[in-house]
């Protein structure tokens, strides 16, 4: 994956994840990642979908094992650390990230506060 092609691989890897509110920014990956996946994780998260929650932690695992630092980023600012500001999702992912990103994750508390 690169960052140029990050939301096309969002896209394949989850092809009924709802973007229509996000049609007109395919080409931000920051607004895709930051707005619909996150959604999307909350949802899964709201109807315990441990499959697709699964899923979607094998695809952030991916990230951050990529060589393009672009696409690290923006697993760490679009995603990360949107799920760090809000407390279920911050104990979901801790229940279900892969090591890497655990690792990438853990750094976000060097500058953000563990919610309440």
């Amino acid at each position: 994956m690169t960052y140029s092609d990050s939301v096309f691989q969002l896209l394949k890897w989850f092809p009924n994840m709802p973007i229509a509110d996000y049609e007109e920014d395919m080409d931000l990956p920051y607004v895709i990642y930051g707005e619909a996946l996150t959604t999307y994780i909350k949802k899964l998260a709201v109807t315990n979908d441990a499959n697709q929650l699964i899923r979607v932690f094998d695809f952030l695992e991916e990230m951050a094992n990529c060589e393009d630092e672009e696409v690290q980023n923006l697993l760490q600012v679009g995603v990360l650390e949107v799920l760090w500001d809000d407390r279920q999702l911050y104990f979901i992912a801790h229940k279900y990230m892969h090591q890497k990103t655990a690792d990438i994750f853990k750094r976000i508390g060097a500058y953000f506060t563990e919610p309440n």
